[in-house]
C-alpha cells in the first residue's frame, strides 16, 4: 500500500493472479424417482432360469342355475392366465487412473458413486414407468385422455378427474395400493399438482379443507414444494409422489387430432390386483 501510482501491480506480482478452486462441489438438481415405490418387488431365487412366469386364475362367474334333484351336474372348468418376463441384466461401471485420483481436488470415487446411485434410481423408476405406459396395450381403459383444443386453452387436471380415475379402478375391483390407509398410490408432475391445488372452484381441495378448522390447518401440508413428501389430496383416495420424471407427450393428441405445440404430462394412479 502506498501513494498512487503504485510501484507493484499484478503484472509483476504473479502470486496475485493464481486461481483458487473450491473443492466443495455444488449439489446438482436430482429429480425424485418414486415409481419403484408404486410397485411390488418379486424375488427370483438363484439358479432358477431366466424366465419368470406369473399365473392368475380367471374369476368364476356366479352360478344362478338350480341343479336337478338326484343328478350330478357337470364339473366346473377353471381357466388360468399366465405371462412371463425374460430376466436381463443392466450394468454400468466407471474406473479411474491412479494419477487422476492423486491429483483431483475432490473425493472423486465417492462423488461419482453418488451420481451413479442416482442413475440406478432413475433406471429402476424408468422401467416401472415404461411398464405402466404400456399397460394400455393390454387394457385400453387404463389410459384416459383429457380434452385439448389449442396450446392456450386446454383442460387442466382437477380433483374431479382424479376421483373419476379412482372410481374407475374401484369399478374394476382393483384394490387400493396401500391396504392400511386405503389409498391408491400415484405419481404426479408438480405442474399438474399445482393445477389441482390452484383450483378454487366448488368442491376443490381448497374449498373442502377451508370449511373446518382441522381442514384449514392442513392447507400448508398439501401445498408443498418438498418433493420427498407424500401428498394426500382430500377426498381423492390417492397418496401422490411428486416427480418431473413422468412421460410427456409433445404435440398431444387427445383423440381428436394432434395439437401442435401442446405437451401433455401424464399422471399415474396405481392399485393392487
Amino acid at each position: 500500500m502506498g501513494y498512487s501510482p503504485s510501484s507493484n501491480n499484478q503484472s509483476n506480482l504473479p502470486q496475485s493472479t493464481v486461481r483458487y478452486y473450491d473443492k466443495k462441489f455444488r449439489e446438482n438438481l436430482k429429480a425424485q424417482t418414486p415409481f419403484v415405490a408404486c410397485s411390488e418387488r418379486l424375488d427370483l431365487p438363484m439358479k432358477s432360469g431366466n424366465q419368470y412366469n406369473l399365473y392368475m386364475y380367471v374369476p368364476l362367474a356366479a352360478n344362478t342355475s338350480q341343479t336337478t334333484e338326484g343328478t350330478v351336474g357337470a364339473g366346473v372348468s377353471v381357466s388360468v392366465l399366465n405371462t412371463s418376463a425374460t430376466i436381463g441384466e443392466y450394468a454400468d461401471y466407471a474406473n479411474f487412473s491412479s494419477l487422476s485420483l492423486a491429483t483431483a481436488i475432490d473425493n472423486t470415487v465417492e462423488n461419482v458413486a453418488r451420481e451413479m446411485a442416482y442413475r440406478l434410481g432413475e433406471s429402476l423408476s424408468a422401467l416401472v414407468r415404461a411398464t405402466a405406459d404400456g399397460a394400455n396395450s393390454v387394457d385400453s381403459s387404463v389410459l384416459t385422455k383429457l380434452a385439448a383444443t389449442s396450446t392456450t386453452s386446454f383442460t387442466t387436471l382437477s380433483l374431479t378427474y382424479i376421483r373419476n380415475a379412482v372410481q374407475s379402478l374401484a369399478g374394476r375391483s382393483v384394490r387400493p395400493f396401500d391396504e392400511a390407509s386405503k389409498n391408491f398410490a400415484g405419481v404426479i408432475h408438480p405442474f399438474a399438482l399445482g393445477d389441482v391445488l390452484a383450483d378454487n372452484s366448488n368442491d376443490s381441495p381448497i374449498d373442502i379443507l377451508k370449511r373446518t378448522p382441522q381442514g384449514y390447518s392442513r392447507l400448508d401440508e398439501i401445498i408443498s414444494t418438498d418433493l420427498t413428501e407424500v401428498i394426500e389430496i382430500p377426498t381423492s383416495g390417492v397418496s401422490f409422489f411428486q416427480s418431473n420424471l413422468v412421460t410427456a407427450s409433445p404435440n398431444y393428441n387427445p383423440g381428436t387430432g394432434v395439437v401442435t405445440g401442446l405437451t401433455a404430462l401424464r399422471t399415474y394412479i396405481f392399485g393392487r390386483k
